[in-house]
């Protein structure tokens, strides 16, 4: 059962966020443990697959529900705004019916500048990602870590036919601290003033400043 939480997340990677391959893993409720979604790979290595096991009435709904990125000061930017794009979504157990927090950390491996926010430039990823070819990592020790590495990218928007990688870590599922869900009049929303933003903030650095 995965019971790691934020603070442990972030002390582990100020010690090991070392990376080794793999071929499946699997997101679980870190209060009952249910199996909420599989990564698998099949056998030409160039499909992800997402099965849902034991969710089997969930089957076309999203485990996630709703999200915002991640608002980062000054002091923990690590790369500019057109390589990363970081983002906490909140999901609720279908099974324990809990709420629980997820943060994907989008890295380019180069400038992609296909949305516009206040006259700068960012990347900016809605949806699926198209690839020709998809490989799985684990991150760290302990850690509810992984990294889906998706390669020969397309994204629409993106100026740029250079090549383009595009990998995405996904930190979590983890629990509520402090608070049973981080929705808002609005949805779930980095304006709330809560804990929890700050820990994904710094998940998001730390993670960003090693993998740079």
């Amino acid at each position: 059962m995965n019971s790691a939480s934020a603070r442990s997340v972030i002390e582990s990677f100020k010690k090991n966020a070392d990376e080794w391959p793999i071929t499946t893993f699997q997101s679980q409720c870190p209060h009952c443990s249910e199996v909420l979604i599989r990564f698998e790979i099949d056998e030409s290595s160039n499909q992800k697959i997402i099965t849902l096991p034991d969710c089997p009435t969930l089957q076309g709904d999203a485990i996630y529900q709703d999200g915002d990125l991640i608002p980062l000061d000054e002091s923990q930017r690590f790369e500019s705004s057109n390589r990363f794009m970081a983002e906490l979504q909140q999901g609720k157990c279908p099974a324990c019916e809990e709420y629980f927090w997820t943060v994907f950390f989008y890295y380019a491996s180069r400038a992609v500048c296909n949305e516009e926010i206040q006259g700068e430039g960012i990347l900016m990823i809605d949806g699926d990602i198209e690839s020709t070819s998809v490989k799985y990592y684990k991150v760290g020790n302990d850690t509810p870590c992984y990294k889906i590495e998706y390669e020969d990218v397309h994204l629409e928007g993106d100026s740029d036919d250079g090549s383009l990688t595009i990998n995405v870590y996904m930190i979590g599922p983890l629990k509520m601290e402090g608070v049973n869900n981080l929705n808002g009049r609005q949805g779930v929303s980095a304006c709330r003033n809560n804990l929890i933003w700050e820990y994904a903030a710094e998940i998001v650095t730390l993670l960003g400043r090693m993998k740079r």
